[in-house]
């Protein structure tokens, strides 16, 4: 944690995305990620096509990926959405 010039603890917020190398086509969605909280429950109100069978939309920031969950390997990703 950095402080700041009067001694208060300047806060360093991470943005979440799925741009970058760890989410692309064919590799696993890292783990932190496939946490519920990140989980699309109904994919209708983003305007996503509906899921297939076994696959799961997860939000990131205003990015979608689309994982297997068998696997959990990503099978779409949809940027700024």
């Amino acid at each position: 944690m950095l402080m700041a010039s009067i001694d208060r603890p300047v806060l360093r917020l991470r943005y979440l995305s799925a741009r970058g190398d760890a989410f692309r086509r064919g590799q696993p969605l890292p783990a932190p990620y496939r946490h519920p909280q990140y989980a699309v429950a109904d994919h209708r109100p983003w305007g996503l096509p509906r899921p297939p069978r076994h696959q799961r939309w997860f939000q990131l920031g205003p990015d979608f990926v689309l994982v297997a969950a068998r696997n959990g390997l990503i099978t779409q990703v949809v940027l700024g959405h």
